[in-house]
């Protein structure tokens, strides 16, 4: 008699748990349609920020607030980088509830639920602490504590580490909205599939199979026909 697998869901952040920047620039929301009214930044001041700078900031290797002061006085804007940190936190922070719903939906079903995402010390806090995540999600996974973004193998490598998973032993689904990520778990034998949107994640067999399971059953949901996914 075959022992059942633990079943493993992860999931993303942005683009998919909080609806703001996706992969996909016609899936994106703008977080920063009021910025200039509301704290004086012109909408769009930040972007060059992201795309030359942030990444380090992923890592962990430099802080967000010394990093992004230093960017803002470089472009003549007197304000602090902690009120601009603190209006991105709230603005970029739209969960989408339905998803979150069914997530919760399948931990109830005997799934074990994490969050894996590419974030910073700070964001990380605000998400896992004041929005609450840390009440449903078991442990949150992120870049700068790692020391590595998910396009990197050891990002994947250190979370099986850290919870003494096995990919050959138990089942590890993952949604992301960075098709390069989704790669990279797979190929640290995940079962990694790409958010487009909600019905992406809805119409997933596993997780028909897995929210079709009663929430008042004892035992884990079964992983029979839980094919390894191959891309």
């Amino acid at each position: 008699m075959s022992i059942a697998k633990k079943i493993h869901l992860f999931m993303d952040v942005d683009g998919v748990l909080v609806e703001g920047y996706h992969a996909n620039p016609a899936q994106r929301r703008s977080w920063d349609e009021d910025i200039y009214e509301d704290i004086g930044l012109a909408r769009g001041e930040l972007d060059d920020f992201f795309h030359s700078r942030f990444g380090s900031v992923l890592e962990g290797k430099t802080g967000l607030l010394e990093s992004l002061q230093d960017y803002l006085l470089e472009r003549g804007f007197q304000g602090s980088a902690q009120n601009v940190v603190k209006y991105w936190f709230e603005k970029d922070a739209k969960i989408n509830p339905h998803l979150l719903r069914l997530v919760k939906k399948s931990a109830d079903n005997g799934v074990h639920i994490y969050l894996a995402t590419n974030q910073e010390i700070l964001r990380a806090s605000y998400l896992w602490n004041t929005l609450g995540l840390n009440k449903i999600f078991r442990e949150i996974f992120y870049s700068a504590k790692i020391g590595v973004t998910k396009s990197n193998p050891s990002f994947f490598e250190r979370v099986n580490e850290t919870l003494g998973m096995d990919p050959r032993k138990d089942f590890i689904l993952f949604f992301d909205d960075c098709p390069a990520n989704v790669r990279v778990a797979n190929d640290a034998g995940w079962n990694g599939y790409v958010y487009e949107n909600f019905a992406s994640f809805t119409g997933n067999p596993h997780i028909q199979k897995i929210l079709s399971v009663s929430p008042h059953a004892k035992a884990r949901p079964s992983t029979k026909g839980l094919e390894q996914n191959k891309l």
